[in-house]
């Protein structure tokens, strides 16, 4: 059951950095960021980092589910 819950967790990290933010901007995303007051350029730019971040984060929550740190930022996140 954990291992479940910890590829379910780690897969959806993973999915809302692909598909929202790196394949194709959702205009959600796009509006949220933009309500930030940047340049639309660097809107672009944090939209892709966040998108490359929540990816990364994912695979390190898969790998890495039992260390403290990683579960308080899953929370926190």
């Amino acid at each position: 059951m954990v291992q479940l819950a910890r590829y379910v967790i780690g897969l959806t990290w993973i999915y809302h950095g692909i598909f929202p933010k790196l394949l194709q901007i959702a205009p959600l995303e796009q509006a949220m960021t933009g309500s930030l007051g940047f340049s639309d350029e660097i809107t672009y730019l944090l939209v892709k980092t966040a998108g490359v971040a929540e990816v990364i984060f994912g695979l390190v929550f898969i790998g890495y589910y039992r260390l403290k740190p990683i579960l308080l930022l899953n929370i926190i996140g």
